[in-house]
């Protein structure tokens, strides 16, 4: 599996930075848009099994919510060695932000604290509320179409993960997924100039995301961590937008209310 980082921040307080999706790599969106934590903290990023550098075909067949668990916490364990770490800030996006409270409940004693951007709470019900939001927008754009083709799909979970795609296509022309955006193409250049990444690589990351989130998704779906994760043994911190409907802010605030720790 994958890590990258830069070895002359060795000195710095280690962050160990959990990708969202499940299957998408951030590496160059941390690096443009995080510049601050990479010249305070050494900043690893972590191609989770199965995608981006990590994809390789056959991974995708163990792929579970808890063989990343296992995976990460394997990896606090080598990181800690590694950088002579008595600890690690653990910081999870999306997706990750599941994966590292799961971390966290696991084996607290590898952290000092966690932090979750974009916090799932209960996968489902936001799952609900950004279908809500987008067949709201397209009633108020008078978009009769996509209307009866919403309807027709229905409320999630849907049967289909192509269905789940269409609802994410007209989520982010709707603005409820990148704040004043409508698509990502002003994230492409990017991924395209990230030392390292080459064609094979975006080959990798396309795959990897599509297999991963085919793989896990009905996991994803299972996860309520009102219920599964009431508590946790060390300070945590949440970061949520409140235009966000891919992970609605709702469902992270009802989580930051009902969990349990000691900050």
């Amino acid at each position: 599996q994958w890590i990258s980082y830069d070895a002359a921040r060795a000195d710095k307080p280690l962050l160990l930075f959990l990708h969202g999706g499940p299957g998408w790599v951030v590496t160059p969106l941390l690096q443009q848009y995080c510049k601050p934590l990479f010249e305070n903290y050494l900043v690893v990023h972590w191609d989770q099994r199965g995608s981006g550098q990590s994809y390789f075909s056959g991974q995708i067949k163990n792929l579970t919510v808890k063989q990343l668990v296992a995976d990460g916490l394997e990896l606090a364990a080598l990181l800690c060695a590694r950088f002579q770490k008595e600890k690690i800030i653990l910081v999870g996006h999306s997706w990750g932000s599941a994966l590292g409270v799961l971390m966290c409940q696991a084996n607290p004693d590898f952290f000092y604290k966690y932090v979750g951007i974009g916090q799932i709470g209960n996968w489902l019900d936001g799952e609900l509320l950004s279908y809500n939001f987008v067949l709201g927008k397209a009633k108020q754009h008078g978009k009769t179409s996509l209307v009866k083709k919403l309807e027709r799909i229905g409320q999630p979970p849907y049967p289909q993960i192509k269905q789940l795609i269409f609802q994410r296509k007209w989520l982010l022309k709707f603005g409820g997924s990148i704040y004043g955006k409508t698509n990502y193409r002003h994230w492409f250049p990017l991924y395209l100039k990230w030392y390292g990444f080459n064609l094979i690589s975006l080959i990798k990351t396309g795959l990897g995301l599509k297999k991963s989130l085919v793989k896990l998704w009905d996991e994803c779906l299972q996860l309520d961590l009102y219920t599964q994760v009431p508590k946790l043994d060390l300070p945590v911190y949440m970061i949520s937008g409140r235009h966000d409907f891919q992970v609605p802010a709702s469902t992270s605030r009802i989580y930051f209310d009902k969990l349990e720790a000691p900050q």
